[in-house]
C-alpha cells in the first residue's frame, strides 16, 4: 500500500497538446489520500492567453459547409497551440481542522468586513465595532478546539 496519494485530474492526451472543446470523458482522475500529510495536491490545467494575430490560411474555395467547419477549427486548434498552450501546475490545498465550521468561516468573514472599515476610516465607532466580534469569535475558536471530536456513527 502506498504512503502518499493525491487527487490528479489530467488530459488524456499529451500535455502542451490542447484539445478544444474537452469534456468529462477527455479528462482522467486519479484519486488518493495521505493520513500523514494534511494537503492535497492537485494538477490544474489552464490556458494563458497572448495576443492573438491571425495568421490562417484562406477558405478552400467551393467547399461544403462540413469542410468549412473543420477548417475553421483546425485553424482556431492551431492558433491555440502556438498562442494559448495549456499549462500544468501542482497546487497544494491544505485542510482545515475538523472543528473549523461554516460558522466559524462566517465570524471570521463578518469581522473582516468590520476590519476593513475601521481601516479605512479611523473613526472610534468602527474600532469598537470591530473588536466584539474579533472577541466571540476567539472565544468560539478556543471552545470549538477544546471539545473533543466524536466519531459519527
Amino acid at each position: 500500500m502506498p504512503s502518499r496519494y493525491g487527487l490528479t485530474w489530467s488530459p488524456k492526451s499529451k500535455p502542451g497538446s490542447p484539445t478544444v472543446g474537452q469534456s468529462l470523458e477527455d479528462l482522467r482522475c486519479m484519486f488518493s489520500w495521505s493520513p500523514s500529510s494534511p494537503r492535497w495536491r492537485l494538477w490544474i490545467v489552464f490556458l494563458t492567453c497572448l495576443s492573438i494575430v491571425g495568421r490562417s490560411s484562406p477558405a478552400p474555395p467551393e467547399s461544403s459547409a462540413a469542410d468549412l467547419m473543420d477548417h475553421y477549427s483546425n485553424s482556431l486548434s492551431s492558433i491555440l497551440d502556438i498562442h494559448a498552450p495549456l499549462k500544468t501546475r501542482t497546487v497544494n490545498f491544505t485542510r482545515s481542522a475538523p472543528w473549523y465550521t461554516n460558522q466559524h468561516r462566517t465570524m471570521k468573514r463578518s469581522g473582516r468586513v468590520l476590519e476593513r472599515a475601521y481601516t479605512t476610516s479611523g473613526l472610534a465607532v468602527h474600532k469598537l465595532a470591530c473588536r466584539e466580534p474579533q472577541k466571540s469569535y476567539a472565544k468560539a475558536l478556543s471552545s470549538a478546539s477544546c471539545v473533543p471530536i466524536t466519531p459519527q456513527q
